[in-house]
């Protein structure tokens, strides 16, 4: 993660991994939430914090779930109802559910699919937050094939050349196995910046970077910014590349793919429609799993083989002036679980005061500290 994106680290404090995964599913019992999809919930944020994805990890969203829940911004008690199921493919209803309970189950039926077919698509509509899409990707890589997931949520991007917000920040995920090197897992938004992170940015009283928002008329600003003093749904962000010399275009594109394959292929109309930010249900997303069965395609070793030779080649290149190393999506993020193994996961202390008075309320057990 940049550095911008940091807190001080005086205002951290390392928790067990399992801790935090007993009190969240504790926390969201006790606000209303069925005690199995609570299970599923936690697990998806804390594997987000064990990689570092900490802006879709417990650590930056069990608050807002607790909210969300008290608001009935989600349903803590939701069906997924299937629409669709033709040979490899099936479409759900989420229920206005979270897809962080659901990320799971969703990929397993594409991979029971991909078993049978050789591929397995699942979409999933009137869908609440995802949480981190790589950790549903990963369920994937566990089976021995490749996971991708995308996702369309409420606009918050402007498209190339426009002045208005049109797509969200629309994230696609691709997951692989490797043999003996970290897994590929590549997980990004569509947008310069992803929603959580900007958040972070702001936490962190730091600037956002060049190009990675807008003036109110859609011109894109060229030097680093505060976050701008204004309800957060309301900043026009800019599709990654910032501009179209830069590329802004690919990152359009990518949010237009997510788009239809999350949104219009799973039966709804595109959020830039029919938008749900003010919807008293809350954000009303759509999903996109699919797992590849590289078994279908030829030998899974000799896969995992050469994927081990490009990652070692790519790990060999040398570096550019002022960098130490070359790395590739998913070596960094092994490397933080390594390290978030060993010494737990670091959330601020304000997450720890909050769920200590959680705790106290319910008369639940308040999370293990390691150290800090």
């Amino acid at each position: 993660m940049l550095e911008r994106f940091k807190a001080d680290q005086n205002e951290m404090v390392f928790v067990e991994s399992k801790s935090l995964k007993k009190i969240s599913k504790e926390i969201l019992v006790k606000e209303g939430m069925r005690p199995s999809f609570a299970a599923s919930v936690s697990e998806a944020l804390v594997a987000a914090d064990m990689r570092g994805a900490d802006t879709h990890g417990a650590s930056n969203l069990i608050q807002p779930y607790v909210d969300w829940i008290r608001n009935k911004k989600t349903n803590p008690d939701p069906i997924l109802r299937k629409v669709q199921d033709f040979a490899a493919i099936a479409n759900f209803d989420a229920d206005n559910g979270l897809v962080t309970g659901f990320g799971k189950e969703a990929m397993n039926i594409a991979v029971d699919k991909a078993k049978k077919f050789g591929v397995g698509v699942v979409t999933i509509k009137n869908a609440g937050h995802s949480g981190a899409i790589g950790t549903h990707a990963m369920h994937a890589v566990e089976k021995d094939m490749i996971g991708m997931v995308m996702t369309a949520v409420n606009p918050i991007v402007v498209p190339t050349f426009g002045a208005e917000q049109r797509l969200g920040t629309n994230p696609i995920a691709v997951a692989a196995p490797a043999k003996n090197e970290a897994d590929f897992l590549f997980d990004v938004a569509t947008s310069t910046i992803a929603g959580g992170k900007a958040k972070l940015v702001e936490l962190a009283g730091k600037k956002l970077g060049a190009y990675t928002i807008a003036e109110p008329n859609g011109e894109p600003i060229k030097d680093e910014v505060s976050l701008p003093d204004m309800t957060f749904e309301d900043v026009l962000f800019l599709p990654f590349g910032g501009t179209r010399d830069s590329g802004s275009h690919k990152g359009y594109g990518f949010a237009m793919i997510a788009e239809i394959m999350s949104g219009i292929l799973s039966g709804c109309e595109s959020l830039m429609i029919n938008n749900s930010r003010d919807d008293p249900r809350g954000a009303l997303n759509s999903h996109f799993f699919a797992a590849f069965n590289i078994a279908a395609f030829g030998d899974v070793e000799k896969f995992k083989t050469n994927m081990d030779q490009m990652l070692i080649k790519l790990k060999e290149t040398k570096p550019s002036p002022g960098n130490n190393r070359v790395i590739y999506p998913g070596l960094l993020e092994r490397e933080e679980e390594i390290f978030r193994i060993k010494n737990g996961i670091p959330i601020h202390k304000n997450l720890v005061e909050w769920l200590d008075s959680l705790s106290k309320q319910y008369g639940i057990e308040k999370i293990h500290r390691r150290r800090g």
